[in-house]
């Protein structure tokens, strides 16, 4: 009987252990919400973890936290990330600030475009995000422009004030520091980039594909040869050639990176990538100018 008595001891405390080292901590479980604890289901983990991050970054700025510094209010906020239609207001409105281009001496029949990425200020070397000599790819860009028919540009674009991917202690995987947010400077074009555009397009994740209007762009426009160029050639650059490669309605299209133009966040990681994207017979890597003449021209 004793020996029953602690074996139902033992087996009560470590279900007492195993519950508590499983509980999320504090922070996370619950949260302040007009100086009172609210109850947070496991699946608010990470908009948590998020508001968390919100409040500590706007922790001056009384008039933003008493708009949505409730949670509750928060988690309607984040409802509206990955709207098109607020991301595509918000780029439309920038387009016809910086206007398009009216005029441009080039073939109008070689159905080739150029994809420039996120060429924002956000990205460039004092940027938030910032990718390591973003601004030398500046010149490249241009210089390739000038060869293809259509340019599309694509533009980061989160909610004006918070977005789930952002935090204060970002990882740079999945989390970053708070950018390219409409109305605000790191949002637009980096100086001394070719403001001639035919399309600007906004993005709700990674890839330019994420937005279906440069789908319909390309198939509009019978487009047969893609040109990437712009920031992070790890990031979105890679996301959005493989967005078009991975289509099947897209398979007539053939891509290409175009590396004097691309910059990396992890250029460690460019052998890989480019041991990845070269087993696609539609995709071909090009080093330089000349490369570049003879893929748009083949």
């Amino acid at each position: 009987m004793q020996q029953f008595i602690v074996f139902v001891l033992f087996a009560l405390f470590v279900q007492s252990y195993l519950a508590f080292t499983s509980t999320p901590s504090p922070d996370i479980q619950s949260i302040s919400n007009d100086n009172k604890l609210i109850p947070i289901s496991c699946n608010d983990c990470e908009i948590a973890e998020s508001y968390i991050h919100f409040q500590k970054y706007y922790s001056d700025n009384p008039d933003i936290l008493r708009e949505i510094g409730t949670f509750p209010l928060f988690k309607d906020y984040l409802k509206k990330e990955g709207d098109l239609n607020r991301i595509n207001n918000e780029v439309n409105k920038y387009a016809e600030k910086v206007g398009y281009c009216s005029d441009k001496s080039v073939n109008k029949n070689n159905k080739t475009a150029i994809v420039v990425t996120d060429m924002q200020y956000a990205f460039m070397s004092n940027g938030p995000v910032a990718v390591n000599g973003a601004e030398y790819a500046i010149d490249y860009i241009n210089e390739a422009k000038k060869y293809h028919e259509y340019y599309i540009h694509s533009l980061d674009t989160h909610l004006p004030l918070w977005s789930l991917s952002f935090s204060t202690t970002p990882d740079y995987v999945k989390t970053f520091y708070p950018h390219a947010r409409p109305g605000t400077g790191d949002f637009n074009e980096v100086y001394g980039l070719d403001t001639c555009v035919d399309l600007y397009i906004g993005k709700k994740d990674f890839a330019i594909t994420s937005n279906p209007s440069f789908k319909e762009y390309l198939l509009k426009n019978d487009i047969r040869k893609v040109t990437f160029t712009g920031v992070a050639g790890d990031y979105c650059v890679n996301a959005g050639i493989l967005g078009v490669l991975d289509d099947p309605q897209l398979s007539h299209i053939q891509v290409a990176l175009y590396e004097p133009g691309v910059k990396w966040v992890f250029p460690d990681s460019i052998s890989s990538q480019k041991s990845n994207l070269e087993s696609y017979s539609k995709f071909k890597w090009i080093v330089d100018e000349e490369e570049l003449l003879s893929f748009l021209k083949n």
